[in-house]
């Protein structure tokens, strides 16, 4: 089954839940039956209210001899205090129950608040103080309600189509940016791939937070953007929601965002002017499917490791950012890595594995240049010397997908990096790649990763 934790509660529950609402339709022998035929196929999170008629009797009747074995979620919609306490004390005798996990506000025309005249959420906060609901929650089909009840800055608040915020990114804050490595020519250290993909993420869920990130399509990079010592780099954000799409038959929504860097005169000053720094677009729903393999059969090694010290030595790398444990050929243009994301502390425990995917991408984008500075002839570059960044710089990805959220908690490490050149000239080089657990489950597939021939200046945005 495919568990989750609900929000801020603990609570760990089935990710379908059983809405309470039809069963008012029929007999109370035939909602106990259903009832326990939902709890034995796994579910164990049921939401009803007082407003759902005879609803909270037949809940009671199902699981008064097994209330903790579910999670029981219930609704006022009382305008007063007076109102609260009376509708709570019928829910809790008609549920047969002496507490409620989850106790909503149903549909409220405003957001009850501590202090208010109304008394409701004070009521709240002492039944919660007795024991009798443990935590507080609001329902609503009000977008102003919505957004005064999210406890979101004013700059990150969402509005029905587009979304305005900001990133800091900074060195002397942030101790793994500090050890990141991937030198320019200045020695300043760059902004990685996956704080740039993890900041769209979330400005995606920001704005359509109800649905679970699926991927990404359309990415485009400007240059690196350097991180001097000292100096805190601003971004701005937009994120606009867009149409919905049929993806792999899940009905899925698109957030176009755009980020733009703050940038720096000479002497380091942050000016008034920003520039380009990544674009594309979020994909989102709710729920991502399984993936397929982007190639038959399994991926094994025919040629010796490509050492990998050096190259990380040369690029400046921390230990923490040396994602790669293995790196060798395996046919003609398809290479295989090795993964340990878990060495670098990236995904905690009970998280969905975004994280770890984003850095799996960083070590994709890693394999990928030192599969070049194996295989690209480098005329004029200096002996010994890499060429990464120097010569070659990521400026776009066709698309990202990751696997469901469940398979992504429950996948085994190592993971393996199978990658695979589609294009190999002295301007483009293109590669195709996907992310395998030690169980052969394909977690993330990715399309077109393109590095161009960087004739431009460092500053801007990048890998």
């Amino acid at each position: 089954m495919n568990k989750i934790t609900l929000g801020k509660t603990n609570l760990v529950i089935e990710k379908n839940g059983f809405g309470c609402l039809p069963i008012q339709r029929i007999s109370e022998q035939d909602a106990v039956n259903l009832l326990h035929k939902a709890y034995d196929g796994g579910i164990n999170f049921f939401d009803t209210a007082r407003a759902y008629s005879d609803s909270e009797q037949k809940v009671g009747a199902a699981f008064s001899t097994m209330r903790d074995k579910i999670v029981l979620a219930t609704k006022t919609g009382a305008q007063t205090a007076e109102g609260f306490w009376k509708d709570l004390e019928t829910s809790l005798r008609t549920l047969k129950t002496d507490y409620i996990d989850i106790y909503q506000f149903h549909n409220p025309a405003f957001c009850p608040k501590p202090g208010g005249e109304d008394g409701l959420y004070d009521a709240a906060l002492e039944a919660k103080k007795q024991g009798k609901i443990r935590h507080i929650s609001i329902t609503n089909h009000r977008l102003a309600v919505a957004h005064e009840a999210m406890p979101w800055p004013e700059a990150a608040r969402p509005s029905s189509r587009q979304m305005l915020a900001c990133a800091q990114f900074s060195r002397y804050a942030d101790p793994r940016l500090a050890g990141h490595g991937a030198l320019p020519p200045d020695g300043q250290p760059w902004l990685p791939l996956s704080e740039i993909l993890q900041t769209m993420l979330e400005s995606g869920r920001l704005q359509l937070p109800w649905l679970e990130a699926t991927g990404f399509s359309d990415l485009r990079f400007a240059a690196p953007l350097p991180l001097p010592r000292g100096v805190t780099r601003e971004c701005r954000i937009s994120a606009r929601s867009q149409s919905w799409l049929l993806q792999d038959g899940v009905m899925t929504r698109m957030c176009r965002v755009r980020l733009h860097s703050r940038d720096l005169a000479p002497n380091l000053r942050r000016i008034n002017h920003f520039s380009p720094l990544a674009r594309g677009m979020v994909f989102l729903a709710a729920a991502a499917g399984s993936l397929p393999p982007l190639w038959p059969g399994e991926m094994a090694a025919t040629g010796p490791d490509l050492p990998l010290d050096g190259f990380y030595a040369d690029c400046g790398m921390a230990e923490g950012w040396r994602l790669l444990e293995h790196l060798a050929p395996a046919g003609p243009d398809m290479w295989q890595g090795r993964f340990d994301g878990a060495a670098q502390g990236i995904a905690p425990a009970g998280k969905s594995g975004y994280c770890s995917l984003l850095a799996a991408v960083d070590a994709i984008v890693q394999a990928a240049c030192r599969i070049m500075e194996e295989t690209v002839p480098r005329a004029g570059a200096p002996e010994g010397g890499t060429l990464w960044p120097q010569e070659w710089r990521l400026s776009g990805i066709g698309f990202i997908r990751f696997a469901d959220a469940a398979l992504l908690c429950g996948a085994l490490m190592p993971w393996r990096l199978q990658l695979r050149r589609g294009w190999d000239d002295d301007r483009l080089q293109r590669y195709d790649a996907q992310v395998v657990d030690a169980d052969g489950r394909v977690l993330l597939t990715l399309h077109q990763m393109e590095f161009e021939k960087d004739v431009r200046p460092q500053e801007g945005a990048g890998a």
